[in-house]
């Protein structure tokens, strides 16, 4: 990850995987002039009104990386088991 990345190209073209994809770039904080790191998730979906809609969210964090963001994102959508 550079901090001269295009981010809207890069977060297209991840929406464009099936099944969506990560992004890191450097973005400033609301209310800040530096940029910090970034990490987004995106995805295309359809909507009545347009075919080629992206939808997506990203946080601040220094630390996390994609692999540790992708199994976090697995676990959440795994079948949860009813208690006993």
């Amino acid at each position: 990850m550079t901090r001269a990345t295009c981010c809207s190209k890069k977060l297209c073209e991840a929406g464009n995987n099936a099944g969506g994809g990560w992004v890191e770039y450097w973005w400033p904080k609301p209310g800040e002039a530096k940029a910090s790191r970034k990490i987004s998730y995106t995805q295309s979906t359809e909507v009545s009104f347009q075919p080629d809609v992206r939808v997506g969210a990203g946080i601040y964090d220094e630390t996390m990386s994609v692999e540790e963001l992708n199994k976090l994102a697995q676990q959440a959508i795994k079948p949860k088991k009813d208690a006993p």
